[in-house]
C-alpha cells in the first residue's frame, strides 16, 4: 500500500468517525424527529389525587402517537400542586407516561427517546431531571437514561422498535429552587413544558457513510 493510499483511507476513516460523533451529538438533541398530529398536550396535573405524580397514560389506557420525522415535538405541560406541602431543594416528583408508537405514513421507527425542559417557561428553571428507566413492553428490556451536562435534557436509547410497539417511561424531576412554605390553598400550583421527541438509531448515517468510504477503499486497490 502506498503512502496515498494510506493517507486517503486514513482520511476517510476519520471523516466518518468525526461524522458519527456529530451525528450522535445531534441526535442526542432530540431534534430529528417529531410526532403527528393528536398527542395529548395537557395540562397534566400531579396533586393529592395523584400521589403527586404525573400520569400519562395507563398500561390499560397508553397513549398513542404517531412518528413524523418532519413534525414537532410532543410539548407537554405539567402543574403541580403543592396545596399544604411547598418545596424544599433536592425534592423529587415522580413523572410515569405509557406511550403505544402507532403506524402512520411515515416509515420511521424510534431507537432514542428525548426529553427537554423548557427552563423559560414557567417555573421550569428551578427543575432538571433526575434518573430514569424506560421499559419496552413487548419484552425487550429496560433501558437507564442519560443527562445533559444542565440536567434539562433526558434521553434513552434502545434497539430500534418496530411499529406499532409500547414504551414505559419513568423518571423524577427534581426542585433546584429554594425552600417554599406553601400559601393558603388553591395559590400553590407550579408549572412547566416538557418537549420530547423520539429519533432513529444515531450511528445509523454515519455508519452508512463508513461502509460507502469502505467499498471506495476496496475499488481503489482493485
Amino acid at each position: 500500500m502506498n503512502s496515498r493510499f494510506r493517507y486517503t483511507t486514513c482520511h476517510l476513516v476519520a471523516l466518518g468517525c468525526a461524522m458519527l460523533i456529530s451525528l450522535t451529538s445531534t441526535l442526542s438533541a432530540g431534534t430529528l424527529y417529531g410526532v403527528g398530529p393528536g398527542a395529548p398536550t395537557g395540562p397534566f396535573v400531579a396533586d393529592a389525587s395523584t400521589n403527586n405524580a404525573i400520569l400519562i397514560g395507563s398500561l390499560d389506557n397508553p397513549v398513542s402517537i404517531t412518528i413524523d420525522p418532519t413534525g414537532p415535538a410532543w410539548g407537554k405541560d405539567f402543574t403541580f400542586n403543592r396545596d399544604g406541602q411547598g418545596w424544599f431543594p433536592g425534592q423529587t416528583v415522580q413523572v410515569h407516561e405509557v406511550i403505544q408508537f402507532v403506524p402512520s405514513t411515515s416509515s420511521a421507527q424510534p431507537a432514542d427517546w428525548h426529553e427537554t425542559i423548557d427552563p423559560t417557561s414557567g417555573d421550569g428553571g428551578n427543575f432538571v431531571w433526575g434518573t430514569g428507566t424506560l421499559t419496552v413492553l413487548s419484552g425487550t428490556g429496560s433501558f437507564s437514561s442519560s443527562l445533559s451536562t444542565d440536567g434539562r435534557s433526558i434521553w434513552f436509547y434502545f434497539p430500534t422498535l418496530p411499529i406499532p410497539s409500547e414504551i414505559s417511561i419513568t423518571k423524577t424531576l427534581v426542585w433546584t429552587g429554594g425552600v417554599i412554605t406553601p400559601s393558603p390553598n388553591g395559590e400553590n400550583n407550579y408549572h412547566i413544558h416538557v418537549d420530547e421527541r423520539p429519533s432513529p438509531e444515531p450511528s445509523t448515517l454515519a455508519l452508512a457513510f463508513l461502509g460507502i468510504a469502505t467499498l471506495l477503499v476496496w475499488k481503489r486497490r482493485q
